[in-house]
């Protein structure tokens, strides 16, 4: 995950970018960018990654990084899917 971050991540500066995954993947990628101990990524973070749930990063400018700006958040209710 680190290797992809680093490799490809410069490449996309400036750009919307949608990664779909699984929750292990979408706890790496956080775990790489908000910079969690390695305890915190083996023992997961809480809430789990929602069924469709989406996460965003905003670039910060005056960081010159990611930061979360949403967690989970799902468009869908039950009564969407009937």
């Amino acid at each position: 995950m680190a290797l992809f971050i680093q490799k490809e991540f410069p490449k996309l500066a400036g750009k919307k970018v949608l990664i779909i995954s699984h929750g292990g993947t979408i706890n790496g990628l956080r775990h790489n960018l908000e910079g969690w101990a390695i305890e915190e990524y083996l023992k997961g973070r809480k809430p789990a990654p929602k069924n469709c749930g989406v996460t965003t990063y905003k670039y910060d400018e005056k960081t010159k990084s990611l930061k979360l700006e949403e967690y989970n958040k799902v468009f869908w209710t039950k009564e969407d899917v009937g």
